[in-house]
Parts: structure tokens; C-alpha cells; sequence
């Protein structure tokens, strides 16, 4: 359950892997006095790392990750700090082993997996940059297409309001229909020309009424002379 620490000019302390993940790194901090804000990770004698700070939950036991017996060194993560595009947004800049007398073999590795944890973080950001601009772009076509849609247009009069006003309008003056009704009559063919016909067999019954009234007054006047 104990692995072995190699820090320093080759200084070694042993460590109970039947921890937490957050506990190790704790230990391992306090033992080689760095601070609490500084990335740290744990790298074999090949130059393989954990990758610790890229777990989600660090409540996980180290022995999980970790076989026992074995040396690992501990690595210092370096990063930059936060800019305004995205390749200067918190870059991994190297990834240094905490050994006086580190091999080239090991830095080379370690640098290898320092430039691919680049180039995933930025594959990364920028696929969650084309997302939020493709929502952007989404949310902007909506409301384009919604403002160049044609306002509503005004509802035609139906036939039976047609017909209410023709009912209402007609006023007899000398057995005559007025000038007003004729008007009324006319915007409302005109206003409605598909109901046209509708109206013009309303108008022809009131002109029959008319006229049978008309012939009526006729014969009685006849029968009184």
C-alpha cells in the first residue's frame, strides 16, 4: 500500500496510498514544501503521468491509480495566465520534474504530454466556442425571421355584415333609394368583390320590394278614383 516519493537531489519518503487523492497531494505538498495553489502531479520512472488535476473529484483512493512499491517523482505543472483568446486562455506551459538531476528521457516525455495537454484544452475550447456561436447564430436567425414576417393584414368584412349594413342603410325618399345607400352599397362590392354577387341578389330583392309596393299604391289609387 506504501509507494516511494523521489523529489529533490534524490530525496525519498514513503506514502499509504489508502487515501484520498486530495489527501496524497496534501502530504506530498507539505513534505516538499510548496504551496497550497500550486498544480502538482505524480509521474513513474518512465515519465507516464497521472494526470490527478484532470479528475473531476479528487475524493477517489489513490491506490486506484497508483501501484504500490513503485517510484514516482513529483512534477510541477506550470500554466500561464488568462488572456482574451483562447490560446492564451490559463496554456500549459511545461510540466517540471522536482529533481535536481532529471534524465533527458524523462524531461522529453514530460514535455511531450505538456504540448498534447495543449493541443486537447484547445481542441476543447473551440469546439465549446463553435457551440455558443452556433446558439448566437441560432438565436439571431429566429429573430430575424420573426421581424420580416408581414405584419397582419385587416380581415375583410364578412357576407353577413355585408348584408347587416345593406339591411340597415336603404332609406325609401320618393320611392327612390338615396345617394347614401347607393355609396354604402358600392363600397361594400367593392371592399368584398368576391362576395359581390351576394350582395347584388340582396339588392335586387330590395328593388322588388320596391316595386310591389309602387304597384300596390297604384291600384289603390286607381280603385279610390
Amino acid at each position: 500500500m506504501f509507494i516511494i516519493i523521489k523529489h529533490a537531489d534524490n530525496q525519498e519518503f514513503l506514502v499509504n496510498t489508502n487515501c484520498t487523492i486530495q489527501i496524497l497531494l496534501h502530504y506530498i505538498r507539505t513534505k516538499t514544501r510548496l504551496r497550497k495553489t500550486d498544480i502538482i502531479h505524480l509521474c513513474d520512472e518512465s515519465g507516464t503521468l497521472k494526470l490527478f488535476f484532470l479528475l473531476k473529484t479528487l475524493g477517489d483512493y489513490a491506490c486506484k491509480f497508483l501501484t504500490a512499491g513503485i517510484t514516482y517523482y513529483v512534477c510541477k505543472v506550470e500554466r500561464g495566465a488568462p488572456g482574451k483568446e483562447i490560446k492564451l486562455e490559463h496554456p500549459y506551459k511545461a510540466i517540471v520534474p522536482l529533481l535536481k538531476n532529471a534524465t533527458f528521457e524523462l524531461l522529453d516525455s514530460l514535455c511531450t504530454q505538456c504540448e498534447f495537454l495543449e493541443r486537447s484544452r484547445i481542441k476543447l475550447l473551440r469546439a465549446l466556442e463553435a457551440k455558443r456561436l452556433a446558439v448566437l447564430e441560432a438565436s439571431k436567425s429566429s429573430m430575424r425571421l420573426q421581424e420580416e414576417e408581414p405584419k397582419a393584414r385587416p380581415s375583410k368584412p364578412s357576407w353577413a355584415s355585408c348584408l347587416q349594413k345593406v339591411n340597415r342603410s336603404p332609406k325609401v325618399e320618393g320611392q327612390k333609394i338615396t345617394g347614401a345607400t347607393e355609396d354604402t352599397i358600392s363600397q361594400e362590392l367593392i371592399s368584398s368583390p368576391v362576395r359581390a354577387a351576394t350582395v347584388g341578389m340582396k339588392l335586387l330583392e330590395f328593388n322588388v320590394k320596391l316595386f310591389l309596393q309602387k304597384d300596390s299604391f297604384g291600384q289603390y289609387m286607381d280603385k279610390r278614383a
